[in-house]
């Protein structure tokens, strides 16, 4: 590692942070930082003690999708800052927040608004900061009503911009008390336009940023609130697109060298080494309330928690019918058997809160209860998940599935399962 000792000091510094806050009733604090044009595949190719630290506390995945992956032939400003950066502070899709490109035009973040709005709705105590190196940010997506500090830096050299972000962020955490700060820092995009992606500039950038975030983490970790353990940071780390090798450019129809992200998910409350489905930007700000104290899916956004868990509202983890009791068969109303309120919503959509969502079986919280809700509640309780496992028997899937439920069957119950394959075959 090219500084192994700088590596050594933020590791121990972040140390503090994700061991400290363990008190119960900790006050619960989120930093969001956005690294422009860091697509995943370059952050891995540069040397970045901060955020490799910040992964290894915590959970990280570097193929996170940006809008250009989730609609089919996405418009090339799907690719780029405006449409993104409106999904990661909104938490809905562009369908939604109805930016399509660099301009602005058509959002609709009265009805999808950013995520400080839905925090402050919550807690009208709560301070926002948002710190950005691309003053449209704040200009279009941050709500002056629901942001306490918003600066905007957009003279003198783009490192130097940078720098003064960072310069604020840390005279921000030391000597104010802020619940949810973004940071924007944009001389990683810059040094792409400038000397293509993945050239030697561009990486140079990366670890550039990197040392302002180490920066950054230093200050919080040396905060009293956070060494006494009366404070909880959450630290998300992401960007808005890549763009392909070599390119000076940045376009949705690039395919994944665009669309890949990094998302890293850090603090007290996420397991070290937690395992990350492949989310989306959608995801951010989703998870970014959730460790506020709001339920993101009440709130109406697309994304779902990535890394904090989410337990029922009863706390009972298993309950689908939030009876109080984890127990079923499949046999006896769903009312009292968790089995059957499974069953009886396999493949159903919904949106609604974590009440609603848990209730229909939809253990994950994506909106539909399927394959992927099976493994959440037939790793709470085996002898649940083969009886949904027989109960799907008979029951149709998409054909995309149909394969994977097939082994599900075979793995609870062999003998059914060879008599369904040989009906289904014959």
């Amino acid at each position: 590692m090219k500084v192994t000792w700088m590596r050594s000091a933020i590791y121990a510094s972040l140390v503090v942070l994700a061991g400290a806050a363990c008190s119960l009733g900790a006050t619960n604090k989120v930093l969001v930082i956005g690294v422009d044009g860091a697509g995943g595949q370059y952050i891995t190719q540069a040397d970045t003690p901060a955020m490799d630290a910040l992964a290894s506390l915590g959970g990280v995945r570097y193929d996170f999708l940006n809008e250009g992956a989730l609609v089919d032939n996405p418009p090339a400003p799907y690719g780029a800052s405006g449409v993104n950066w409106s999904t990661i502070l909104t938490g809905v899709s562009a369908t939604h927040h109805g930016v399509s490109d660099n301009s602005f035009a058509g959002s609709d973040f009265e009805s999808y608004p950013h995520f400080f709005q839905h925090a402050k709705q919550a807690d009208a105590s709560l301070y926002t900061a948002s710190l950005v190196n691309w003053t449209p940010i704040n200009t279009f997506i941050s709500p002056d009503a629901y942001a306490d500090l918003e600066f905007g830096y957009d003279s003198g050299p783009i490192d130097h911009q940078d720098i003064a972000v960072r310069n604020d962020a840390v005279a921000l955490i030391q000597n104010g008390d802020p619940d949810a700060v973004f940071l924007h820092f944009d001389q990683v995009d810059s040094a792409g336009h400038s000397h293509s992606w993945g050239s030697e500039a561009h990486l140079a950038a990366i670890e550039v940023v990197d040392g302002l975030i180490g920066d950054v983490m230093a200050t919080v970790s040396a905060r009293p609130g956070v060494v006494n353990g009366e404070e909880d940071w959450l630290v998300i780390v992401t960007a808005d697109h890549g763009a392909a090798p070599g390119s000076f450019a940045h376009t949705a129809d690039q395919g994944l060298p665009n669309w890949e992200v990094p998302f890293i998910v850090s603090g007290p409350s996420v397991a070290d080494g937690v395992s990350l489905g492949q989310g989306t930007l959608r995801d951010v700000a989703a998870t970014a309330l959730w460790h506020l104290g709001v339920d993101p899916f009440e709130a109406g956004l697309d994304g779902t928690v990535r890394g904090l868990e989410v337990p029922p509202p009863n706390g009972v983890l298993g309950d689908v019918n939030q009876d109080g009791v984890v127990a079923g068969d499949g046999a006896g109303p769903a009312a009292t058997d968790d089995v059957t309120a499974f069953l009886d919503n396999w493949l159903v959509r919904g949106g609604g809160g974590v009440a609603d969502r848990y209730s229909r079986g939809d253990l994950n919280f994506d909106g539909l209860t399927d394959l992927s809700d099976w493994a959440v509640l037939n790793r709470l309780d085996p002898a649940m998940g083969a009886a949904v496992a027989h109960g799907l028997a008979g029951v149709g899937v998409p054909e995309h599935a149909a394969a994977t439920l097939l082994l599900l069957l075979a793995a609870a119950s062999p003998r059914r399962a060879r008599f369904q394959l040989t009906q289904d075959w014959t």
